[in-house]
Parts: structure tokens; C-alpha cells; sequence
């Protein structure tokens, strides 16, 4: 008898029934590996408010872990870093997580600032920190950072076609009458629908002599260095690219997820033709 009542409620609401799986189909097939499964992804872009220009990753450290970030590798290349003191900007700045450290090598000086705040209201973008310093914006713009595919690409997480990724970053020259810098910086911040509210700012910078096309290649070059040890980068197909990429075995599979709601919505027709 249940058995019965379930197939005449199948046959009375089979149009609906039909239309929500091929509806459920259709969006799993459509959607990543990472939607589905919840992986970790942040993203990463130059603009806090907004998610233009913005890459999708998955982070190697913690940023919200105070002793991992204070373990970022002091060696970078050719660069030996040492850390500057904190202790009152972490206050000031109201930041959970703060490290700003100088890097050197024989012939240039790099600050790296890493900061992570949860209280969007007193993250201070680098737009309003300098002025606020005493720095006169000369300069405002977009950069673009190619993060080589051999480094930016280590570690399994899923198969890609092999390319370089391009990042996009603000830059700022600042000035206040007795130094010049050039900063370059980017925000790292959770999904849209991510419930998490950490925002992280990736800040490097550089004191310039006049030499400015110079100090910027220099910067951008320790930027290509420095992101792959903090994120993997992973350009996702939709699970239906990957069933058809995978040859016989995928087709079948897509056939199976259409053939339950396209049976189901034509159910009532099925049975009539048997009983005819």
C-alpha cells in the first residue's frame, strides 16, 4: 500500500518532481569541485569593496594564525628578512595578525606587511593609511603580476592545464618630502557567500631615487615570489568539463543524472502508454 500511495503521489506531482532534479542536475553539473565540496577557497583582488580583477585560490598558511605568519620564510631568493617591531601598530590598527618585516639583498631593500583584521570598519586601506602618515598620493593604478607557473602551481590539488597566472594589484607612489615609495598591494578575502569576515592585507613597498621603473620590476618580481608560498592557485572547469574530459565513463554518467527527472517528468505518460 505505501508502495502504492508513493507511485500515484510521483504520478500526481511528476512535472514538479522532474523540473527540481533536472533543476539540481543541471547546477551540479555546472558548479566546480570546490563548490561541492567546500574546499577552502578565499580570492584574491585589488579592490576590498568590489570582486573585480579578483583570482580564485587556496591558502598554504594561515593567516589567522599569529606564529605561522611569524614563520613566513626570511630567505626569499636572495633576500634575508628581519622583522620590524609591531607591538603599538597591532593596537592602533585594531589587526588580529600583523607581520612587517625587511627584506635585503646586495642592492635593494623590501618591506613586506602581512595584516588581518575581522572588523572591516577599521581596515584602513593603504589609500587612506599614507595620507594619514603624511604621504601625498602622486600616483594610483593597476598592476599586473605574472606568477610563474612552475612555483605557483606545486602541490596536487586537482589537474590544470599548465599557464601562468596573472594577478592583479594597486599600486600607489607616495611622497612626504623626504622619501618616495612605491607600494603594490592586494586584499584577501572569503568568497561571497563565505560566513568568515577576515580580511587580509598583502602589502610590499620600496623606497625609489627617481629610478622608478626600476624599484617597480623589483617589487613585482619579489610579489611573483612570495605568492606561491602563500597560495595555490587553481583555475577550476565545471564538473561537466571534467565527466566529458574523462571519455566514456563521463558520458554515461551525465546520461544516468538526465535520464532520472527526464524519466520522472514523463512518468504519467510512461504508464499510460504500458496500460494502453
Amino acid at each position: 500500500m505505501r508502495g502504492d500511495a508513493m507511485m500515484t503521489f510521483l504520478e500526481e506531482h511528476s512535472t514538479i518532481i522532474g523540473m527540481l532534479f533536472l533543476a539540481f542536475v543541471v547546477i551540479f553539473l555546472f558548479s566546480t569541485p570546490s563548490m561541492i565540496l567546500a574546499k577552502e577557497i578565499t580570492i584574491v583582488g585589488s579592490d576590498l569593496a568590489t570582486s573585480e580583477n579578483v583570482i580564485q585560490v587556496r591558502t598554504k598558511m594561515d593567516f589567522g594564525n599569529k606564529e605561522k605568519v611569524q614563520n613566513f620564510p626570511n630567505r626569499i631568493g636572495n633576500y634575508y628578512g628581519v622583522d620590524c617591531d609591531t607591538s603599538g601598530l597591532t593596537e592602533s590598527l585594531k589587526a588580529d595578525v600583523m607581520l612587517m618585516r625587511s627584506y635585503r639583498n646586495p642592492s635593494s631593500q623590501i618591506f613586506l606587511l602581512i595584516l588581518q583584521s575581522k572588523n572591516r570598519s577599521s581596515f584602513h586601506p593603504p589609500t587612506v593609511c599614507y595620507p594619514a602618515l603624511g604621504y601625498n598620493i602622486e600616483e594610483e593604478s593597476d598592476e599586473e603580476i605574472v606568477i610563474q607557473n612552475e612555483s605557483w602551481l606545486e602541490g596536487p590539488w586537482r589537474e590544470v592545464e599548465k599557464s601562468n597566472a596573472s594577478l592583479k594589484v594597486k599600486k600607489l607612489v607616495v611622497n612626504n618630502g623626504k622619501e618616495r615609495r612605491i607600494v603594490l598591494y592586494c586584499y584577501v578575502k572569503p568568497q561571497l557567500l563565505s560566513l568568515s569576515d577576515e580580511i587580509t592585507l598583502i602589502r610590499t613597498s620600496a623606497l625609489t631615487h627617481g629610478d622608478d621603473e626600476k624599484v617597480l620590476n623589483t617589487l613585482k618580481d619579489f610579489t611573483s615570489e612570495i605568492f606561491p608560498l602563500m597560495f595555490e592557485y587553481r583555475e577550476e572547469q565545471v564538473i561537466a568539463k571534467h565527466l566529458i574530459n574523462s571519455g566514456f565513463l563521463g558520458w554515461i554518467t551525465i546520461d544516468i543524472l538526465f535520464f532520472f527527472p527526464i524519466f520522472i517528468l514523463f512518468y504519467p505518460k510512461f504508464k499510460s502508454l504500458k496500460h494502453g
